[in-house]
């Protein structure tokens, strides 16, 4: 897994266990489980370049990861909606369509909630 899915894992769970919708650095880092020195060694300048306001010189994520905090203030951060939609693909989050037969929605909707559940499990997995 890479540094920026690790903190959007982190996000996600933090998020979802607390109700909030900001975080601390230092949230995200005590959730995913890394130490302060490997933290300030390549997480928290990935975090950086994870930022849809981030003022440049951090490295720059793969696209997916790019944009997806924002700072709202010191050192606060929240989603964006690049954001929230990570978060809801990685909380197994699924869109029934409505046209379809309402057997095959309910069957979608099951299967749906097993991928929930076995994305939630992994995520609350031990590293």
């Amino acid at each position: 897994m890479t540094h920026p899915e690790q903190i959007m894992r982190a996000v996600a769970v933090l998020l979802a266990r607390k109700g909030h919708t900001r975080f601390a650095r230092k949230d995200v880092r005590l959730q995913a489980g890394i130490d302060s020195a490997d933290w300030n060694a390549s997480y928290n300048p990935t975090f950086q370049g994870m930022r849809a306001d981030q003022p440049g010189g951090a490295p720059v994520p793969g696209k997916r990861f790019q944009g997806v905090f924002q700072r709202v203030g010191a050192g606060v951060y929240t989603l964006t909606e690049k954001g929230r939609q990570i978060v809801e693909e990685l909380r197994g989050a699924h869109h029934v369509d409505p046209e379809e037969p309402a057997g095959q929605n309910a069957e979608r909707r099951l299967q749906a909630k097993i991928e929930a559940l076995e994305k939630w499990r992994e995520a609350f997995e031990e590293p």
